[in-house]
């Protein structure tokens, strides 16, 4: 039988009652070890008759705290550990998803490491040689680019694009 997490234990331990309050506490209990995986969380509604909020507030915290795979379970059958690697980041990670082991960043919402990316000097001091630099009208894609990542390309793109006068300087 799964072993349950106290209540009034668990209440005791939370500072703030409120979403993040709730979700950092948990996290915190179970990256410590002090709830383990597989240990069954108390109800909601018990949790948010002990604290006097309201059951909503409880479940955003458990809705949290799934997202990183930290809990699992829903509805009336109950809610449990299943994980103990939360992380403490930033709120423009919370719509990252989970891509897989091999993926080591979204480079559009992380980051990268600065000794990893190219030197850029020559290619800014060119970029600043463009007639076009600052053109609305200009186009997205240059030729000799387009070129070189077409036979890469997966699928056909839907739209076709044909390089301009402007685009071919």
């Amino acid at each position: 039988m799964t072993q349950m997490v106290d209540l009034n234990w668990f209440c005791n331990q939370i500072t703030t009652p409120s979403v993040k309050g709730i979700a950092q506490a948990a996290s915190g209990l179970i990256r410590d070890g002090q709830i383990a995986v597989g240990m069954q969380m108390p109800a909601v509604r018990e949790i948010a008759e002990r604290l006097g909020i309201s059951p909503a507030t409880v479940s955003a915290a458990w809705s949290q705290l799934r997202k990183h795979k930290v809990l699992a379970g829903k509805g009336r059958s109950g809610v449990w550990v299943s994980g103990n690697s939360v992380m403490p980041r930033p709120i423009r990670f919370e719509k990252i998803g989970n891509y897989g082991e091999h993926i080591r960043a979204d480079l559009a919402m992380a980051s990268p490491d600065p000794a990893l990316l190219p030197e850029l000097q020559n290619a800014l001091q060119a970029a600043l040689q463009s007639p076009q630099l600052n053109s609305y009208t200009r186009e997205a894609i240059s030729a000799p680019l387009l070129q070189a990542i077409t036979p890469r390309w997966p699928y056909p793109a839907e739209a076709s694009w044909q390089p301009t006068a402007a685009s071919m300087r």
